[in-house]
C-alpha cells in the first residue's frame, strides 16, 4: 500500500480564544450627582446613556423663592451692618459712640458675613446655576426632568465613570492554563458594531464556578472613553501564550473508541500511536504527547490503514 508522511513539525504555537464576558465596574465607579439646597430644574442637557466628560453640563437649576429670598436678605444685612460699622467708627472717632457699641456691630457683620458665605456656597443664585458632570462617564440615569422641584440632597443623576470599567469573563480550565494575566486580548459588545478594544488580562480566579464548570478572569481598567454600560454583554478575544510545541497537519489526526491517534511510519510499517492533542492554528494539530518531532507521521492513505499494516512511503 502507498502513503505520504511527513516529519512532524517544531513551531511556535498560539491561538485566539474567543469568550464571552459582559461589562463590570469597580469599587467607586458610580457617581450620585446631587442638588445641595432645593430647586427647580430648567433644563436637562443629557440624556440616559450617553457620554459625558468631566465638567461638561448636566443640567441646569433655579433656586426656589423662599431661597433666593434669604439669598438677597443675607445680602441687604451685609450691606446694611457695614453702613452701620462706617456710622459707628466716625461717631466713635468724636467719642460719640461707646467701643461696645463698635464691638457689637463689628459682630454682628462677622455673623453677617458668615450666613451670606454658607447661602453662596450652596450655590444659590438670583440666577440659573449649571451643574456640571463631577466625572467623565456615562449617564446611567437622570432622575429628574424640566419643572421638578428638586429638595435639598436630592440625587438628581448617576454617573458611571467609563475609567473604571472593566471586563468579566468567563474561560474554561483547559484554555485558563493557556492565558496569564498581562496576556493581551481584545473586546467588542456583542449588540454593536463598534471597533474591538484592547485590554490585558488582571487576574484570573482559580476557583471554577459549580455550575458552569468555567473560570472567571477580569480584565484592566478598559484603556479609553467608551459608551458602555454596566452588564453589557461583550466578546472577549485573547491570543494564547506563545509556546514551542510538536504540529502536525489536521488530516494526520483520526479518532476511534479509544481516542485520537496517528499512523507513523517505523520499519518499512504503518504503526498506530495514541497521542494527546492540543490546540489547532494554521489547519495544524498540535501533538502534546505520543510522538516525537523525529517521526515520520503518514498524512495521505492512512484512513484505510490498519496498525501494523506494510506500506511504501512518498515524503512531502
Amino acid at each position: 500500500m502507498h502513503v505520504t508522511a511527513r516529519p512532524a513539525d517544531t513551531e511556535i504555537i498560539s491561538m485566539d480564544i474567543t469568550m464571552p464576558g459582559a461589562v463590570r465596574s469597580q469599587i467607586n465607579a458610580v457617581h450620585s450627582v446631587s442638588l445641595p439646597y432645593s430647586g427647580r430644574v430648567n433644563q436637562i442637557e443629557v440624556t440616559e446613556g450617553m457620554h459625558i466628560d468631566e465638567g461638561a453640563p448636566l443640567l441646569t437649576l433655579s433656586a426656589l423663592p423662599g431661597d433666593t429670598q434669604s439669598l438677597q436678605d443675607a445680602r441687604n444685612a451685609v450691606n446694611y451692618l457695614r453702613r452701620q460699622k462706617e456710622h459707628f467708627t466716625e461717631l466713635r472717632k468724636q467719642e460719640l459712640a461707646t467701643q461696645t457699641q463698635l464691638r457689637d456691630i463689628s459682630k454682628q457683620l462677622k455673623d453677617a458675613i458668615a450666613t451670606l458665605d454658607t447661602i453662596e456656597k450652596q450655590g444659590i443664585s438670583e440666577h440659573g446655576i449649571t451643574l456640571p458632570s463631577p466625572v467623565s462617564g456615562n449617564i446611567v440615569k437622570i432622575l429628574a426632568g424640566p419643572g421638578d422641584q428638586i429638595a435639598a440632597g436630592s440625587v438628581l443623576a448617576t454617573i458611571i465613570e467609563t475609567s473604571r470599567l472593566k471586563i468579566e469573563f468567563s474561560i474554561s480550565p483547559d484554555n485558563a492554563r493557556r492565558l496569564s494575566p498581562e496576556t493581551q486580548c481584545h473586546f467588542s459588545p456583542v449588540f454593536s458594531q463598534a471597533e474591538p478594544t484592547p485590554v490585558t488580562i488582571d487576574a484570573i480566579n482559580r476557583q471554577v464556578d459549580a455550575q458552569t464548570g468555567l473560570l472567571t478572569a477580569y480584565s484592566t481598567p478598559i484603556p479609553r472613553e467608551t459608551d458602555l454600560y454596566v452588564d453589557e454583554a461583550v466578546s472577549v478575544t485573547c491570543q494564547t501564550n506563545p509556546h514551542r510545541g510538536i504540529t502536525v497537519p489536521l488530516n494526520a489526526v483520526m479518532s476511534d473508541a479509544d481516542g485520537q491517534f496517528v499512523f507513523i511510519f517505523k520499519d518499512g510499517e504503518a504503526k498506530k500511536v495514541t497521542v494527546e492533542t492540543g490546540i489547532i492554528t494554521n489547519q495544524k494539530q498540535e501533538i502534546l504527547s505520543g510522538i516525537s518531532p523525529e517521526d515520520n507521521v503518514i498524512t495521505d492513505g492512512n484512513y484505510v490503514l490498519s496498525n501494523g499494516d506494510k506500506v511504501d512511503v512518498t515524503y512531502e
